[in-house]
């Protein structure tokens, strides 16, 4: 501004002030944030909320010794907010920094100067100015580093807090929504952080904020409980600009306080909880947990076991296509890092769901216009990464063989001989898929669900693939879902039958078989080995399975479990075993039996949708589609049953009828109980399980559905 020819240029222009009020409630800026979504919403800031940020930053951050500030950041970043208009506020320099890779190297000098500076960096800058070589170990000099954007661990702050001893360090938080910062804590080299922790807390409040950590019923949790975080106070935004729907939806009244500054309510979508000491410490993003083999995994958990590893330095877990990829950057660049080592290190300490099939060695990491890794360029590499499929242990061409298909399925480098198939990612649906591909590979039939679960390693697999297989074989009406440590003792307990829709085979309730104690098994709706060989009849089926529970069960007590058409079958075979003598326990689950009519199958199902419902990872159409193919076949053969079926007695055992939350299949639900408790002596017990139609026998819904078993 100072050159000549600027000056020159200004000249020509008028000083007289424009005639232009501006009013607290007018708009500042718009900035557009993505979040967690990917889906851009425009943050509509005021300026009475931006004059509200740039007074506490001028007071909490600012001080006459102070230079200015460096820009680091976009300014489509509301961090820069803090840099640039401090600075031009007071009166201070503003030092810009390419927003280059050459940013960084200035970012370092300027760290280094002798001058004291404000700085607003993200965890991702403090990263990689970490791996630079610095000219001095040291730097003495008083500067301020606000950091924001991400979690703040406290190993990196030991690190800059040894480097820069006489820097104050702000960990702040605060969504664009909240006007750049709401929430702060300071550390230094005199204000140590605690050993056992290892991430930064988010602390206090600033001025004129208030922060609720509420439940789902915006009820306040106590201390020490998880909850989310909602902000109100003079910081918080207008709204979504042109989104007034999720304005509604994220904006809301506050319910404890009326007073003008507070009214308003800003919901993060951030869990948190209150430490003992008052601070808030942040937990997660709400939708940033994800849901593997039906449980909850935190990501940053993983990556804290990973950087607890010799040899490496940082790492960042993506969950992305129902696959677990984790990024390592080691100590050294001539360091190695062995996936299998890395992961059987891991399977130590974690349970096996929550080992990353995919392990990607990274030198450099990319980041965003903002500052933060950049996500999107991770999985672009990864895709570039190609599958290296080495198996340590591997001896002959069926263990390779072997191992090759385990790498596809489960979307690893490489593996031991000796990993089990769940413990490195496997779950139902690829155990299944896993079937497919060793009966095509291999040209058999023989492998089936009960024989991949008593051998569940590479090494075993390959015992029994390496011998002929065998051509005649008990044909049994029933398969085993699981291994239950009470098979072959005296008393086996309990066994569970579940008998499938129309639209179902085995490997859809296999998460239900794996999360019982007893023994499950599903009676398929084929007689014999092969799919598509259909029994003759209802009562075919029902006394082939009756005749292998009398001969081959040694337990007298034995639950049936009717899934929509299995129904049918399972009220005939409890019927059957309890004028046997049986201990029969029936269950009924969204079952149809009692409950249809000739309009209920006018129309063909939806095959499209019925299988987008039956495969919702996406992860293995092949497999999707066969069982489209014969369920189509199946289930003209079953409204064949449908309709002709006659229960002319009553049944004497118990009987529970099982609804999902998101019951779609039956709107009066009275009614369906009134129809099957006329075929029935003892009163028709009801019980809701969450989850709808199909997923209620997966990962997610399988053990909530044991429990509710009569």
């Amino acid at each position: 501004l100072d050159e000549a020819k600027t000056q020159a240029c200004l000249r020509g222009y008028s000083d007289t002030r424009l005639d232009i009020t501006v009013e607290p409630e007018d708009l500042a800026y718009v900035i557009y944030t993505s979040g967690s979504t990917g889906t851009p919403k425009g943050v509509m800031v005021e300026h009475k909320q931006l004059a509200h940020y740039i007074q506490f930053a001028m007071a909490e951050y600012g001080g006459a010794h102070l230079q200015g500030a460096v820009v680091s950041t976009s300014q489509a970043f509301d961090a820069t907010v803090t840099s640039l208009f401090y600075p031009l506020m007071t009166g201070k320099t503003v030092y810009l920094t390419d927003q280059t890779e050459a940013g960084i190297e200035q970012l370092q000098a300027q760290l280094q100067d002798t001058q004291p500076w404000l700085f607003k960096l993200t965890p991702a800058h403090l990263h990689l100015l970490q791996q630079l070589p610095w000219q001095n170990e040291h730097t003495d000099t008083a500067h301020v580093v606000v950091v924001g954007g991400e979690q703040l661990s406290t190993q990196a702050m030991r690190v800059w807090c040894n480097r820069l001893p006489n820097t104050r360090f702000i960990n702040e938080y605060g969504p664009t929504e909240a006007a750049v910062g709401c929430c702060i804590k300071e550390i230094s080299a005199q204000q140590p952080l605690c050993e056992h922790e290892t991430v930064v807390a988010i602390g206090r409040p600033i001025a004129r904020t208030r922060l609720y950590v509420l439940d789902h019923n915006l009820a306040l949790v106590p201390q020490g409980a998880v909850g989310e975080l909602y902000i109100a106070g003079e910081g918080v935004a207008r709204g979504y600009l042109g989104q007034a729907e999720l304005t509604q939806t994220r904006f809301i009244a506050n319910p404890f306080s009326d007073e003008p500054h507070y009214r308003t309510l800003y919901k993060t979508g951030d869990r948190v909880k209150w430490l003992d000491n008052d601070e808030l410490q942040y937990l997660e993003r709400m939708d940033d947990q994800v849901k593997i083999r039906g449980h909850r995994v935190q990501l940053s958990e993983i990556d804290e076991h990973i950087q607890q590893l010799d040899g490496v330095h940082m790492s960042l877990t993506l969950h992305h296509a129902q696959t677990l990829i984790s990024f390592v950057q080691p100590l050294q660049v001539d360091l190695k890092l062995e996936s299998v080592a890395l992961r059987q290190a891991l399977a130590e300490q974690l349970p096996g769901y929550m080992l990353p099939q995919q392990v990607v060695r990274i030198e450099h990491w990319p980041l965003t216009a903002n500052g933060k890794f950049d996500t999107t360029a991770l999985l672009a590499l990864a895709a570039q990464v190609k599958p290296q499929h080495s198996s340590a242990g591997i001896s002959n061409p069926v263990e390779q063989r072997i191992a090759d298909i385990w790498c596809k399925l489960l979307h690893c480098d490489s593996l031991s001989i000796d990993d089990d198939f769940f413990s490195v990612g496997g779950h139902s649906i690829t155990l299944v898929a896993l079937m497919v591909s060793l009966n095509k590979a291999f040209q058999r039939s023989d492998v089936t669900i009960e024989r991949l679960l008593q051998s569940s390693t590479i090494r075993a697999q390959a015992q029994w693939l390496s011998t002929p297989a065998k051509t005649v074989r008990e044909v049994s009406p029933l398969t085993a879902l699981n291994l239950p440590e009470s098979a072959g003792q005296s008393d086996p307990g309990k066994l569970i039958v579940v008998f499938p829709g129309a639209a179902l085979a085995s490997h859809n309730y296999v998460a239900f078989g794996q999360a019982a104690t007893d023994a499950v098994y599903v009676a398929e709706p084929w007689s014999g080995s092969q799919q598509g060989c259909y029994y003759k009849s209802l009562e075919d089926q029902v006394t082939q399975v009756c005749q292998w529970l009398l001969t081959h069960h040694k337990s007298d007590k034995v639950t049936l479990v009717g899934h929509s058409f299995g129904g049918f079958v399972a009220f005939s075979v409890a019927h059957e075993l309890t004028k046997k003598g049986l201990d029969v326990s029936l269950n009924l689950v969204e079952s149809l039996v009692f409950n249809t009519s000739d309009d209920d199958f006018k129309d063909e199902p939806d095959w499209v949708q019925l299988g987008q419902e039956l495969n919702s990872d996406k992860a293995h159409a092949e497999l999707l589609e066969a069982q489209l193919k014969v369920t189509q076949g199946l289930y003209q053969r079953q409204l064949g049953w449908a309709a002709e079926y006659r229960f002319e007695e009553r049944y004497a055992g118990p009987v529970r009828y099982i609804f999902s939350t998101e019951n779609t299949y039956f709107k009066e639900v009275g009614k369906v109980i009134e129809n099957v408790q006329q075929h029935c002596l003892q009163q028709v017990s009801v019980a809701h399980v969450e989850g709808d139609h199909f997923s209620l026998f997966d990962e997610r819904h399988s053990a909530a559905l044991l429990q509710a078993l009569c």
